[in-house]
């Protein structure tokens, strides 16, 4: 009886800590951190690489969900394969003359890794 009165007080103690660390303010803190550095490279940096799409031309955008921030890079050999944050979230294209895929490199033949086959994580709207 004393050992399931412990084993029940344990678990109890174990949920109640998770509960009060899923809404810590720490949480918070991380998302806005996140927010922060996604702004930034919004601002400064192109939401796509350097390899244009072959079947389109150019870049092509996949929208992923908002709350996703994390992507996977798969290349060959060992440990090439990485993951990378995504920054970029989903906005209205803005209609400048001259925008699209000039200077772009194309798919190579035998790519060597996903991020030159020219389709570029960006996360959908709130």
């Amino acid at each position: 009886m004393k050992r399931l009165v412990i084993l029940l007080t344990a678990v109890a103690l174990t949920a109640s800590a998770s509960a009060v660390h899923a809404g810590s303010p720490y949480a918070a803190i991380r998302r806005a951190h996140a927010d922060r550095g996604a702004q930034w490279y919004n601002t400064n940096r192109s939401w796509h690489g350097q390899y244009a799409n072959v079947q389109w031309g150019h870049p092509v955008a996949l929208i992923v969900p908002p709350t996703a921030n994390m992507q996977t890079e798969y290349a060959w050999g060992v440990g090439r394969t990485t993951m990378t944050p995504i920054h970029h979230q989903f906005g209205r294209p803005i209609a400048t003359p001259g925008a699209g895929g000039a200077g772009l490199l194309p798919t190579p033949l035998w790519p060597s890794s996903t991020a030159q086959i020219g389709y570029y994580s960006v996360r959908g709207p709130w």
